[in-house]
């Protein structure tokens, strides 16, 4: 398989930006770092929450450079998904974006791409195994305000700064599985199946 390269740089070869601009991210206290070298083609890759600085940004020479930042992870984005990270352009068209931003939004859209994934013959399928989908579980979890990772005993602090919501941290934590068993609490509960 045969890797599209859409910019080399060196790692400390950040794309130069206008006064302006660079006045408006030292106001605001903006960290520019090195986005990853932007790959095409081969397999996806998988986006994982991790705590970011919140005043990292990358700093894209154009938007089509920014929007193949998404491509290394999915094989479509629609331009909506995608603007709320920027936080400004530069006057050359570079794009400067908040990289925790950008990495929940990947998250974001990988897990809706996950649970639009699912047809009533999948759903059917499980339940003739007398387990429950994802969005069943998500659901449970909801009900019962279980913190998810913590039944793991992987209670994170840096999970939880990066997702601003429990429901956010566990419809990701949701989609780690394609099918759950559920437990006697769940069927204590008496969750309709739906």
């Amino acid at each position: 398989m045969e890797f599209k390269i859409i910019k080399s740089r060196k790692s400390n070869d950040i794309e130069k930006l206008d006064f302006k601009t660079n006045f408006f991210l030292s106001y605001i206290k903006a960290k520019k770092v090195q986005h990853p070298e932007i790959k095409l083609g081969g397999p996806k890759k998988i986006a994982f929450p991790i705590c970011i600085d919140k005043n990292e940004v990358y700093v894209f020479k154009d938007y089509e450079e920014y929007k193949s930042f998404y491509l290394m992870y999915f094989d479509y984005v629609d331009d909506n998904d995608i603007k709320g990270p920027i936080v400004v352009r530069g006057n050359k068209g570079q794009i400067v974006a908040l990289r925790e931003y950008m990495m929940w939004e990947i998250i974001k859209i990988r897990n809706n791409k996950f649970y639009e994934s699912y047809t009533q013959d999948m759903i059917d399928d499980i339940h003739s195994r007398g387990n429950i989908t994802p969005m069943e579980a998500l659901d449970y979890y909801k009900k019962t305000n279980t913190c998810i990772p913590g039944n793991y005993g992987i209670i994170d602090s840096r999970r939880c700064d990066f997702f601003v919501d429990c429901n956010d941290c566990r419809r990701e934590m949701c989609t780690h599985h394609a099918e759950y068993v559920p437990d006697e609490k769940y069927k204590k509960l008496n969750l309709s199946k739906k």
